[in-house]
Formats: structure tokens, sequence, C-alpha cells
């Protein structure tokens, strides 16, 4: 009989494995939100989301095996993109629609939340390490097909698709809780449309920085939110 000189060293490697705390942190704090907006008070629950989404980018950045310059590259294309795109969209009405600002989301500068940035990088980020997966798991070799012209565009189309995808589930639930106001309470499809074209030229830079698909908290991240809308599509009031 061999006898195991590390018997807690299963228990250990568990309690040390920042991706399992990571996703028991992302359950827990989504499962207690949807309860709380769908079931007990909307305003208290909802009023946590600007702490939820610095939760969840410190956990996203935390789970990233490649901190080097090509990813803080990627991130803060991400943040001032998305944050610049908004300014013009909320100051202007020339992307995505007519649409205001409420106050959940915090700090705002000329009407539009810091917070919003980040969240830009969270959802472009996820979704475009999702597409990366995906091709994975469907044996896309980019080696073989480098000198494919459509084929350079592929992950940045399927993330940028997913994350269109998130948007739509993500739109109707925001409106009600207050994140945002659209004119006539009527989301446009113009919304979509812009969201995908700088959902996309987004992606394209990770990719032009060679962001790989070694952030395992990313994929999981998206899903979570995506059925946290669900939830919230479905049972909030």
């Amino acid at each position: 009989m061999v006898i195991d000189p590390h018997p807690n060293k299963s228990t250990s490697t568990v309690l040390g494995n920042k991706l399992f705390w990571s996703l028991f942190i992302l359950v827990l704090v989504h499962t207690a939100g949807a309860i709380g907006m769908a079931f007990y008070d909307t305003v208290l629950f909802s009023g946590m989301t600007p702490y939820n989404l610095l939760l969840m980018f410190i956990l996203l950045i935390w789970n990233e095996e490649e901190k080097n310059k090509s990813f803080l590259n990627a991130l803060l294309i991400a943040f001032y993109v998305g944050l610049i795109v908004e300014l013009i969209g909320v100051n202007t009405h020339q992307l995505f629609g007519y649409y205001t600002y409420g106050n959940v989301l915090g700090l705002k500068f000329f009407g539009v939340p810091v917070l919003i940035g980040v969240n830009w990088f969270i959802i472009v980020f996820s979704a475009y390490i999702s597409a990366g997966l995906l091709l994975g798991k469907l044996h896309f070799n980019k080696k073989h097909s480098k000198n494919n012209f459509f084929a350079r565009f592929l992950q940045p189309l399927i993330g940028a698709s997913i994350a269109v995808l998130f948007d739509w589930l993500m739109e109707p639930v925001a409106l009600r809780l207050g994140f945002w106001n659209w004119d006539g309470n009527s989301i446009p499809v113009f919304n979509y449309i812009c969201w995908f074209v700088f959902s996309f030229l987004i992606s394209y830079a990770f990719q032009s920085l060679r962001i790989g698909t070694t952030n395992r908290f990313a994929p999981f991240l998206i899903c979570i939110q995506t059925v946290f809308f669900i939830f919230l599509r479905i049972f909030l009031k």
C-alpha cells in the first residue's frame, strides 16, 4: 500500500487556485445580485453595480497569465475607445442612438460614467478570449491560415458577434434598472450595429497585439453574466 506523503495536497492546491476563488466570487456575487434585484430591493442591489464591475475587472486582470506591455495596451485601447465612442454617442447622438446615462454607474465625465470604459474592456476582452477558445475547440489553426485574408478577421468577427449578443441580452435589463435611458424606451438597431463595429475594431487591435487565450476566467465571466441577465429578463419586475 502506498501512503500519500502529502494527504492534504489536493486541498491545498484548490485553496491556492486563483481561478477557483475567482469563480467562487463570480458565482456568489452574481447569484446574490440576481436574487436581490429580482425579489428583494432592486434599487439597493442595482446600486452595487459599480463595485461589481470593479471587482470583475480586478479578477479578470488577476487571472491574466500574460501581464505584459501588449496586455496593458489592449486594456487601454478598449477603455479609451469605449469611453470616447460613448462620449460621442451621448453628446452628439451620432453613435448608438438617442440615449442618456442614469446615476447608477457612478461618477460621470461629460454625461458618461467613467466605468463604461471598464465595462467595454470586460465585455470585448471576454468575448474575444471566448472566440479564440471556440476556434481552438474547432481545431482552427492560425498557422495554416496565415495567408488566408479572411482567416485573419475570424476571431475578431466572432468576438464582436458574442459582444453584440451579450449587449442584446443586457440592454432591456439595463434600461429597467436605470443604467441608461433610450429615447422612447426603444432600443434602436443602430445601437447594435455600432456595438458590432467598435467591438470588432477593438478585437482586431487585440489580435494585432497578439493577445493570447491564456485568461481562463474570461469565458466564465461572460457566461455567468449572460445567465445573470437572462435571469433578470425573466424575473425582474
